[in-house]
């Protein structure tokens, strides 16, 4: 789901991908573009993010979300 802030519900993030604008906007014209920007476990992270929370700070502060990546959630342990 493209919305600007960090979903809290662990089932809204199960995949985030990190995109710059330019991206989101070529992918939003795509024809495939509802699998991705419409489906409520996916997660769409804007690079760089505008209102960074603790989490988003903290994943763009050691690397792991950086333009192009997926991240998935553990299914282990939700909160991490």
């Amino acid at each position: 789901m493209l919305d600007s802030a960090w979903p809290t519900e662990a089932e809204r993030r199960k995949i985030v991908f990190v995109l710059r604008e330019v991206d989101i906007d070529k992918l939003s014209v795509s024809e495939h573009a509802a699998d991705v920007l419409d489906n409520d476990e996916v997660h769409v992270l804007r690079y760089p993010p505008r209102q960074p929370n603790e989490i988003v700070s903290g994943l763009v502060g050691s690397g792991i979300a950086r333009p192009g990546t997926v991240l998935i959630q553990s299914p282990f342990d939700v909160d991490v």
